[in-house]
C-alpha cells in the first residue's frame, strides 16, 4: 500500500526532507506498526500530508548514520 511505496522510496531519497537508512529487512506489519504509533504519539502531525507523517515516522525509527 501507500506506507510500504513511501518505505520503499525513502531507501533511495529523501521525502520532505527525511531520510531512512537499514530497514531493507524489516517486515511490512512492522513498518505500519511504526506509522500507527508515530501517529498516535505525535498527535500535533494530524494535520501533515501522510507522507510527511509516515516519513517521520520511518526516519525516527530508522536514522541514518
Amino acid at each position: 500500500g501507500y506506507v510500504t511505496a513511501l518505505a520503499d522510496l525513502l531507501m533511495s531519497e529523501s521525502v520532505a526532507g527525511y531520510k531512512a537508512c537499514n530497514f531493507e529487512t524489516v517486515r511490512t506489519q512492522e513498518i505500519m506498526d511504526i506509522v500507527r504509533n508515530y501517529i498516535a504519539a505525535n498527535q500535533g502531525m494530524n494535520s501533515r500530508p501522510a507522507r510527511i507523517v509516515a516519513a517521520a515516522a520511518l526516519a525516527k525509527a530508522f536514522p541514518c548514520p
